[in-house]
């Protein structure tokens, strides 16, 4: 015995039903006399929709063209001057791009006891394209509690 899940009608198992009334908005679902369904609120409504959760994803198509890390220990700034800032500090770039070059050259500080140091000259990116891609789904929810946060 099949059983009409939204009216309750029964009907015999094995057979073919060539009159069942079938609209688009319902869908014929026939479940197995005495069977256990978990059931819950119906939402069937607009005006029954738990207007305080929020549930979605969003995905994400991702393209990289660098990677870089750069720190900076002992970072001081004095910009006290009325014509000039002084920046000094201990930095270190880690730069990685396609067609990324640079020139460096090895200077003296002012003070010449505190010894030498490498700058960068010349930047340059020629050819750059892309270096890395990859995908992401985001998966959230949100319940508010505060008509206001809405």
């Amino acid at each position: 015995m099949l059983v009409d899940y939204f009216t309750g009608n029964v009907y015999q198992g094995g057979a073919v039903l060539n009159s069942f009334d079938a609209p688009l908005w319902k869908l014929p679902v026939f479940v197995k006399s005495g069977s256990i369904i978990p059931m819950t609120a119906a939402n069937n409504n607009v005006s029954e929709i738990n207007k305080k959760l929020r549930i979605g994803a969003k995905l994400k198509f991702l393209f990289g063209v660098a990677d870089g890390d750069v720190r900076l220990e002992n970072l001081r700034a004095d910009l006290s001057g009325t014509d000039k800032w002084i920046v000094s500090g201990k930095a270190n770039a880690q730069v990685s791009m396609k067609g990324f070059t640079y020139k460096t050259s090895e200077d003296e500080y002012n003070n010449s006891d505190k010894g030498k140091y490498d700058k960068i000259d010349d930047v340059d990116v020629d050819g750059a394209g892309l270096s890395g891609f990859g995908m992401a789904l985001d998966l959230h929810s949100d319940y508010y509690t505060y008509p206001s946060v809405q």
